[in-house]
């Protein structure tokens, strides 16, 4: 169980950096340690409270990561003046979605009423 580089749970999580993009593998990389490595992820699940359909969670877009022959092509070595760790940075955004319809009437905020307070 340890130390099988096998990781294993039963949540639906997907990673923003797939190892398979429309049926093609990519070979993003986030580390250099012997190789050039993907060893950083990002997991988000799309299926929160799928059963209610009460939210859903959106995946708007990403930092594109590097592949190991544009790191080797460039000579690129981290950490450097630009990048002070040792892997490289990951992004996402998201946009968490909200069905208001299955709230209950005391928190449905009036149509009629455009205030601002919190």
């Amino acid at each position: 169980m340890f130390q099988t580089g096998i990781l294993k749970h039963n949540f639906n999580f997907r990673s923003v950096y797939h190892q398979l993009y429309n049926g093609t593998p990519n070979d993003y990389v986030s580390t250099h340690q012997d190789e050039w490595i993907l060893v950083d992820y990002v997991f988000y699940s799309d299926e929160i409270e799928k059963t209610s359909n009460s939210t859903e969670m959106q995946l708007l877009g990403y930092l594109s990561l590097p592949t190991a022959s544009e790191c080797e092509s460039i000579n690129l070595r981290i950490p450097n003046v630009a990048n002070g760790s040792d892997h490289l940075s990951l992004l996402a955004q998201f946009k968490l979605c909200f069905d208001r319809s299955n709230q209950p009437s005391s928190l449905r905020q009036n149509p009629q009423s455009h205030s601002n307070k919190l």
